[in-house]
This record gives structure tokens, sequence and C-alpha cells, in this order.
């Protein structure tokens, strides 16, 4: 594997989300980066299970937007 396979999946990986990703979606991702914590209820499920949304846990659990997106909505 070399940078531009890399790359691809990236890409291809960020395009998958951009096509299932709504404005409200867009919002709660934005809260979520902001606060790290959980915001939008059901819809912040949603989000995690497609994971469009990360958990981290160091000791206690905290949140973040899959990396790969995160151009998307900056």
């Amino acid at each position: 594997m070399n940078v531009s396979d890399v790359e691809q999946s990236i890409a291809d990986t960020k395009n998958d989300y951009i096509r299932i990703l709504n404005p409200d979606d867009i919002k709660i991702l934005k809260d979520v980066m902001g606060t790290k914590g959980k915001v939008g209820g059901e819809k912040f499920q949603d989000l995690l299970f497609c994971l469009a949304i990360l958990e981290y846990s160091n000791g206690e659990a905290w949140y973040d937007i899959h990396p790969a997106i995160k151009r998307i909505i900056e």
C-alpha cells in the first residue's frame, strides 16, 4: 500500500459520508466536534452507529467525528 492508496481510501470514505449526511446531521457533527459530548438525542445514536461519530475512552467516554469527514464540515 502506498500514499496514493491511502489518499484514495480516505476520499472514498469521505464520499460515502457525503451521500448520507444531511444538514441536520452536519449541525450535530459540528456540535460534537465542539463539545466532545452527546448531543442530538436519537440522531446522535444514528450517527454513532454509522460511525460518523466515534466513541473514545481514556478513563471517561468522549466523542468526536470520524477523521475522514472533518473536511466535509469545516
